[in-house]
């Protein structure tokens, strides 16, 4: 099963704000850099199963690239920072911060998940994918974020999780997964 998991263009938001999964829209650069993942895309075969995470930057991409009815399932959204979102990193401190800080693969944000839970999420749509589609030969598409591309990789058995973030990949870049 040949899995390519899209991440989505730059999002609208200044530089060091907390964002996860704040549905926020897609910065003036999308059109260019759109054309670049569709470009990317047409080399990746025909007549794809495409996913899609529900946040518009997600869903824009895929639109562009031509799948406007791909399937949306929230399991693909970016980690939920809780009450973190949208405020800036150098603002979040206190003690539920320091615990975050100290043991960020376990320890969720206040009102927020895991990284732990975000890959158990993700990890179930991956083994609901593998069944679901065991028998296809059609390559699937995934439009996503960041936080899912990297955890695919610890599910793919790429790298251990307390690395994941070392293979963070830029806005717009494709992961190839074979599964």
């Amino acid at each position: 099963m040949d899995i390519f998991l899209i991440r989505h263009t730059t999002p609208r938001v200044n530089p060091g704000i907390c964002y996860g999964q704040t549905d926020l829209d897609v910065a003036d650069t999308f059109l260019e850099e759109a054309t670049l993942v569709c470009d990317r895309l047409s080399a990746c075969g025909s007549n794809p199963i495409v996913y899609s995470s529900p946040l518009i930057r997600c869903r824009k991409l895929a639109s562009y690239c031509g799948f406007d009815s791909s399937i949306l399932d929230a399991r693909l959204m970016e980690k939920n920072f809780g009450v973190w979102e949208m405020k800036p990193w150098d603002t979040i401190r206190g003690p539920e911060a320091e615990r975050w800080y100290n043991n960020w693969t376990e320890v969720a944000p206040p009102d927020g998940e895991s990284l732990v839970q975000q890959y158990e999420r993700m990890a179930a749509f991956f083994d609901e994918l593998k069944v679901r589609h065991a028998d296809s030969n059609r390559p699937i598409f995934i439009f996503t974020h960041g936080g899912i591309q990297t955890l695919a990789g610890v599910y793919a058995g790429l790298y251990p999780m307390a690395e994941c973030f070392e293979h963070t990949l830029p806005y717009g870049s494709l992961l190839a997964l074979s599964l």
